[in-house]
């Protein structure tokens, strides 16, 4: 059973294939600028340690040895933002839930009130408008139930041994 064959779940809509095509040839967004001036990415490069990051400084730095290690964060080159026009350059800041704290990229930090137009998040549209070019909506369609089939399948073809799943860097998104 494909994708296409699958009728959707309730409340969502068909499989879009032209679309899911599009973005996976051509990138999404499909639609939009999402660009920031010189000046503005050269503010950015200058701009040294989130006030966030000052207070923590220690636990941040030990958090981005142990991450980077893990290749969760790849930092780029400070030098590199020269040469890529409209490149945005986000902060990374620290945040802390059930009393352990991690290191988050914000792309909704600005640095400046008026010259400050790096902040990637503030150049995305009205999610309630309809601008699915730009913000794609995102439906898992039967993904979910095929691969309850497919572990339902194994268990079937293979009733005494273990079945291992693996999350691809679990602990990365958390």
């Amino acid at each position: 059973m494909t994708c296409v064959n699958s009728p959707p779940l309730p409340g969502h809509p068909l499989v879009d294939i032209d679309r899911a095509y599009r973005i996976v040839t051509e990138g999404a967004p499909l639609a939009g600028i999402f660009e920031c001036d010189y000046a503005t990415v050269a503010l950015r490069n200058q701009y040294d340690n989130h006030p966030p990051l000052q207070q923590v400084l220690t636990e941040v730095k030990a958090k981005l040895l142990e991450e980077e290690a893990l290749t969760y964060h790849i930092l780029l080159p400070r030098f590199l933002w020269r040469f890529i026009p409209g490149l945005h350059l986000s902060m990374m800041t620290w945040h802390v839930r059930k009393k352990k704290g991690c290191l988050i990229v914000d792309p909704s930090s600005t640095i400046d009130d008026y010259l400050d137009d790096g902040a990637p998040n503030s150049q995305i549209p009205d999610p309630s408008l309809d601008h699915s070019d730009i913000i794609p909506p995102v439906y898992y369609a039967t993904a979910f139930q095929r691969h309850l089939t497919y572990i339902w399948n194994l268990r079937i073809s293979h009733p005494n041994e273990d079945i291992l799943q693996y999350g691809d860097d679990v602990t990365a998104a958390f």
